[in-house]
C-alpha cells in the first residue's frame, strides 16, 4: 500500500471518527458589571442528527449566576440550534477588575469514535472603579550577567479614569549589598488598557547566587512596593568541595560537591585519574544530574591497592557539563586504614570470686542430681506385709425401747 494512500485512509478514519460541533461566537463578548443587572447571550449551536450536544459553563466566579437554555441541543437536523445564556449578576459590590465566564458545548460520545467535538469561548465582565484603579505585576526569572535584568513591571488600569504617569523606581541587592538601582520608563494608561513598565539595566558581573529587588511603583505620585528574589549567573558548573582523604586497601568516594549556577537542570559526568606509585587510578561517575542554582554532593569510586604507600597525591578531576570540559588538579591524602582496637578492662576481685562460688554452686547442683537419678536406678526390694483377721463380735440389736438414753 502507498505512503499516500495510508494517509489518505488515515484523514477518512479520523474525519469520520471525530465529531463536528460548532458554535457560533456571540455579537458581544465584552459587559461593563453592574450589580444585579441580568444579562442575555445568544449563540447558535450546530451538531449532527442524533448526536446530543451540552452547553457547559465552567468553573469560575460567575458559574453559580450563569444558565443556559436550553442546556442541551439534541441536533435532530443539521441546523443551527439557538442557545440563550443568561447571567444575572448579584447585588453587592465586587472588587474592581475583570471577571471571565467560560463557557463551551461538548457533543455526547458516539458508539466507534475515538473523539468528540467540543468549543470554548469566554466572556468578561468589566467592574470599574470611579477614578484610577491600578493593578501592579511585578515578577521576575533568574537570568545571565551581562543581559538585561530579568524584572518585569506590568500595571493594568482598572479604573474610568486614566492614569497620567506610572513609573518604577527598582533597586537590586545581592545579599544586603546594593548592587544595582534604575528607573523604568514613564507611561500613561487609559481605563481598562495595560502597560509593560520597561527598562534595560544590566548587571554586568558579580557573584553567582540569589538577588533581591525592592520596586516602588509610583502610579500618579502614590507608591506601590513589591520585592522579588532571582538568580543570576553564568551557563557553569563549580567544583565546590570534596572528599580530601582516602585509605589504603579499599574502596573510597570522592563525595564531589558541585553547584549548578544556571537556570536548568544540568546532565553531565565526572572523572577522576591518579598516578600513584607507577599505578593509574581512575573513576568515573558517567551520569550526574544538578538541579538549577543548587548545591549537590555526587559519588566517585575509586579503589586504592593495599601496596600503594602513604602520601598525598596529585590528580586530575574533568567535569563536563554544559557541552564544556572543564579539568582541575586534586589532592588526596592516603593513610592506612584505621584498626579497632577493644580496650581492655581490669575485672575487679569481687567479681571474680562471684564467679568462682557461682560455678561452686552450679558443681554441687549437677553432683546432686547425678546421685538422685543414679539412686532412682537401683532395684526395689519386696516388703511382705502379714496381715492378721479380726472377727469383731457385734451385739444384736433389740427393740429401741431396749435402749437406756
Amino acid at each position: 500500500m502507498s505512503t499516500f494512500l495510508r494517509f489518505f485512509l488515515l484523514i477518512l478514519l479520523v474525519s469520520t471518527a471525530v465529531s463536528a460541533a460548532r458554535m457560533t461566537l456571540p455579537a458581544e463578548r465584552q459587559f461593563l458589571f453592574e450589580p444585579g443587572k441580568t444579562y442575555t447571550v445568544q449563540f447558535g449551536v450546530v451538531t449532527q442528527p442524533g448526536t446530543p450536544t451540552t452547553v457547559i459553563v465552567e468553573d469560575g466566579p460567575l458559574k453559580q449566576y450563569t444558565t443556559a437554555n436550553p442546556d442541551v441541543v439534541k441536533g435532530s437536523e443539521r441546523k443551527l440550534e439557538r442557545v440563550d445564556l443568561t447571567i444575572k449578576l448579584p447585588n453587592e459590590e465586587w472588587d474592581p477588575g475583570v471577571y471571565t465566564l467560560s463557557y463551551r458545548v461538548e457533543e455526547a460520545f458516539k458508539e466507534g469514535a475515538t473523539a468528540r467535538g467540543a468549543v470554548r469561548t469566554t466572556l468578561d465582565f468589566i467592574n470599574a472603579f470611579d477614578g484610577t484603579y491600578p493593578v501592579i505585576s511585578v515578577t521576575a526569572e533568574n537570568g545571565v550577567f551581562g543581559e538585561p535584568l530579568p524584572i518585569t513591571i506590568s500595571v493594568r488600569n482598572y479604573g474610568t479614569q486614566e492614569i497620567q504617569s506610572a513609573q518604577s523606581h527598582v533597586k537590586v541587592f545581592y545579599r544586603d549589598e546594593l548592587v544595582r538601582e534604575f528607573d523604568t520608563v514613564s507611561k500613561k494608561i487609559p481605563f481598562l488598557a495595560h502597560e509593560s513598565l520597561s527598562h534595560s539595566a544590566v548587571i554586568a558581573e558579580g557573584t553567582p547566587g540569589q538577588y533581591r529587588a525592592e520596586v516602588t511603583t509610583m502610579i500618579d505620585g502614590a507608591p506601590h512596593q513589591h520585592e522579588v528574589h532571582f538568580f543570576l549567573g553564568q551557563p557553569d558548573i563549580v567544583v565546590v568541595d570534596y572528599n580530601r582523604k582516602a585509605e589504603i586497601g579499599r574502596v573510597n568516594d570522592l563525595s564531589v560537591k558541585l553547584l549548578n549556577i544556571w537556570d536548568g537542570i544540568v546532565h553531565g559526568r565526572m572523572e577522576l585519574s591518579m598516578m600513584v606509585n607507577g599505578t593509574l587510578i581512575t573513576a568515573l561517575n558517567p551520569e550526574v544530574g544538578l538541579e538549577s542554582w543548587k548545591e549537590s554532593t555526587h559519588s566517585l569510586f575509586f579503589s586504592v591497592p593495599s601496596y600503594i604507600k602513604p602520601g598525598t597525591y596529585q590528580g586530575t578531576l574533568k567535569t563536563s557539563f554544559l557541552g564544556a570540559t572543564k579539568e582541575m588538579r586534586v589532592a588526596v591524602e592516603f593513610v592506612e586504614q584505621a584498626s579497632v582496637e577493644v580496650p581492655e578492662e581490669n575485672v575487679p576481685v569481687w567479681t571474680a570470686g562471684l564467679i568462682l562460688l557461682l560455678l561452686l554452686a552450679v558443681a554441687l547442683l549437677l553432683l546432686t542430681l547425678a546421685r538422685v537419678r543414679r539412686n532412682s536406678r537401683l532395684p526395689k526390694k519386696q516388703v511382705k506385709v502379714k496381715t492378721k483377721t479380726v472377727k469383731e463380735k457385734i451385739p444384736e440389736v433389740g427393740n429401741e425401747a431396749d435402749f437406756d438414753f
